[in-house]
């Protein structure tokens, strides 16, 4: 398999598997909403670091960092934690590497906050106005989750945690603890997810091509794409 997916694209993936091989579209860069999530994170990270700041600019952004601190609680911590799944286990590729993670045939995420513990935390910091699913129905905070366990398998269990930043600097916390047959059930759906990119991209290797199937996440897809008239094929039918 060729195909390289990241975690934040998964719930797309699964639901339009074509979209791991068509053709993407010209990058024009971020939006003004992406750059300050990317400096929200940044002082996130430095805050729980115990780092100087980062200079935000013209950014100006609200947060009760003594709130998130005190909801995440005391224990060894890792932010911006890179992690690469390739279906046999995790290779942690280091923290703050800019998400460049040049993985091929690998599912490829970071973890916002990994804090240790008997029940670990695995955070997600959310500061977009689009609203995330619960962590219990969150695929991207699942397999994060699914993932970290098989990096440090001496967790018990894992609470996946949302963190949505309001506009005002409050927290709005939601979390889900996922176990460990919790999170084999992640690893299986994931491992079927995998199979099914392998016969996309054999499939659009071959010339027959893959149709992609129109959903509510092509708003998030940057893939040249005809939403127009599209007929899934048996592969996808079958599994999808």
């Amino acid at each position: 398999m060729s195909v390289s997916v990241s975690v934040s694209a998964l719930q797309r993936a699964m639901v339009c598997p074509a979209s791991t091989v068509l053709p993407r579209k010209p990058d024009t860069g971020r939006g003004a909403a992406a750059a300050r999530g990317d400096m929200a994170h940044a002082i996130i990270a430095a805050h729980l670091r115990g780092w100087p700041q980062p200079d935000i600019g013209r950014y100006r952004i609200k947060m009760d960092l003594p709130a998130l601190e005190a909801y995440i609680g005391e224990g060894e911590r890792r932010c911006e934690l890179a992690m690469a799944y390739d279906g046999n286990g995790v290779e942690v590729l280091g923290e703050d590497i800019g998400r460049e993670y040049n993985r091929p045939n690998a599912l490829c995420g970071s973890a916002d906050l990994v804090r240790f513990g008997r029940v670990a935390m695995v955070l997600d910091v959310k500061t977009g106005a689009i609203p995330a699913p619960h962590p219990r129905e969150n695929w991207q905070i699942a397999t994060l989750a699914m993932m970290a366990a098989l990096a440090f398998p001496e967790f018990e269990g894992i609470r996946g945690v949302i963190a949505k930043l309001d506009r005002d600097g409050s927290w709005e916390f939601s979390e889900h603890v996922y176990t460990r047959s919790d999170l084999q059930a992640v690893r299986a759906r994931v491992d079927a997810a995998r199979s099914l990119w392998t016969q996309v991209d054999e499939l659009h290797q071959s010339g027959w091509g893959a149709d992609p199937v129109p959903s509510q996440n092509c708003r998030f897809c940057k893939c040249v794409c005809p939403h127009a008239d599209v007929t899934v094929f048996p592969a996808v039918a079958s599994a999808v």
